[in-house]
């Protein structure tokens, strides 16, 4: 004899599993569906790092090109300027290095007195303080070529104190020639009559 109740408590068991199984089933689905859509976020991933690489690569090349021209203008404006004053002999360069993430430059010159490269803080003793000075005041110049400022005018209160009078015509005519080469207008304040003769127009405060 068949037992009906028991039938359909085991139909009704099957119709609740076959639901359960579809439902797992749709879940199963939907995870694979979100590990398809996350492998093709992650190819994508993989594709701009990629190409991150590739621009960092093409970056560096083209920081590493610019920051040697701007080196190679820098050291030359400033072997222009010091060899003018202090003779051929003399020389400029720059050394930089890396303390952690920070960058650190270090000067050096060659000169009559010390015919191998020195730091500037030795090299220039010889000179009074002299060379230094006109280092710094070049290197003014060329921060000014490299960041297109838009002045054109350099005020200097008693700068070139330490230049000798025997240089003072000398750094004359490297300021007209600065001038010349730049459009720079240099006004100097200056007690130096000397270095004042320089200057294309005087005006004289008592």
């Amino acid at each position: 004899m068949i037992d009906v109740q028991r039938l359909n408590l085991l139909k009704k068991q099957q119709q609740n599993l076959a639901i359960k199984v579809k439902t797992e089933l749709a879940i199963r689905q939907q995870y694979l569906d979100k590990i398809a859509k996350k492998n093709v976020e992650l190819q994508q991933i993989e594709e701009s790092l990629k190409l991150l690489d590739e621009t960092i690569a093409f970056l560096s090349v083209l920081i590493t090109t610019a920051r040697n021209e701007v080196y190679g203008n820098l050291v030359k404006t400033i072997n222009f300027g010091i060899q003018e004053i202090f003779g051929p002999e003399t020389e400029f360069k720059i050394e930089s290095d890396l303390r952690g993430n920070t960058p650190v430059c270090k000067f050096f010159v060659k000169t009559k007195e010390f015919p191998e490269f020195v730091e500037l803080d030795q090299g220039q003793e010889q000179h009074g303080g002299a060379l230094c000075e006109i280092i710094g005041f070049l290197l003014q110049i060329v921060i000014y070529k490299i960041s297109n400022c838009k002045f054109n005018t350099f005020v200097m209160d008693e700068r070139f104190r330490q230049v000798a009078a025997d240089k003072i015509e000398i750094l004359g005519a490297l300021l007209h020639k600065l001038h010349e080469v730049f459009g720079l207008q240099f006004i100097i304040i200056t007690h130096d009559e000397l270095l004042a003769a320089q200057a294309d127009k005087i005006i004289e405060i008592k």
